[in-house]
């Protein structure tokens, strides 16, 4: 098996987890972006995130994500619709780079990597490009946007008034391209146990407070 076949079936299968665990609870996902000037938070930030996430001042919100094809170049990505004006965009333009965070029961999966911005104040070439000769941009941005509202689970049963909140406040459609996976084991249970050492590396041992908070879980590469 070449190395490129071995990386197709990972993504496959962290994708494949991504979509489960995202259905059993509606498309909500932990997002955690690098901080743009390392200021610090009302939460502190523990060192475990950022082991899990590869960002050294991590900022941490909720978000609504889907799995669906980039409108480009056709392959997959974790996407979400992120308000304009908002601390996460502000943090992805400085720091292109992202993690979420997955979760059911006590199983999760986290999916990392690069991020590609389309909206009206985040030109993507393609998708968003600026300029009034680009008459199409805002009709393509607005299919987008709808693409990945549905990925998330949404429904609405008005999708012109839905394209019109998305313009007054200026969302920005944000594609996760599946760099790396970690989880923990399928059908993992919480257990309460004082006498089970979490490790910090590679699959959980434990699933117990102690290890939920220091264990990294298992690397899809």
């Amino acid at each position: 098996m070449t190395t490129g076949t071995k990386a197709q079936m990972m993504r496959t299968d962290g994708l494949a987890r991504v979509r489960a665990l995202g259905a059993a609870e509606k498309w909500l996902a932990v997002l955690v972006t690098q901080r743009r000037s390392g200021a610090p938070e009302v939460a502190p930030t523990s060192t475990a995130v950022a082991a899990l996430t590869g960002l050294a001042d991590p900022a941490v919100s909720v978000v609504n994500a889907g799995v669906l094809a980039h409108p480009l170049t056709g392959e997959p990505v974790v996407a979400f619709v992120a308000r304009g004006a908002t601390a996460k965009l502000v943090n992805l333009r400085a720091h292109p780079r992202a993690t979420l965070v997955f979760r059911a029961g006590w199983e999760w999966i986290a999916v990392r990597g690069p991020v590609e911005l389309a909206g009206p104040d985040d030109p993507l070439p393609g998708i968003t490009d600026q300029g009034a000769a680009d008459a199409g941009a805002s009709e393509r941005l607005r299919v987008l946007l709808r693409d990945i509202y549905a990925a998330a689970g949404g429904s609405h049963p008005d999708l012109a008034e839905y394209d019109r909140v998305m313009a007054a406040n200026r969302r920005t459609a944000v594609l996760l391209a599946p760099e790396r996976f970690a989880t923990n084991p399928p059908g993992a249970e919480h257990v309460e146990s004082a006498d089970q050492p979490a490790t910090d590396q590679g699959q959980s041992t434990s699933t117990s407070p102690a290890a939920a908070h220091r264990d990294s879980g298992g690397d899809f590469r």
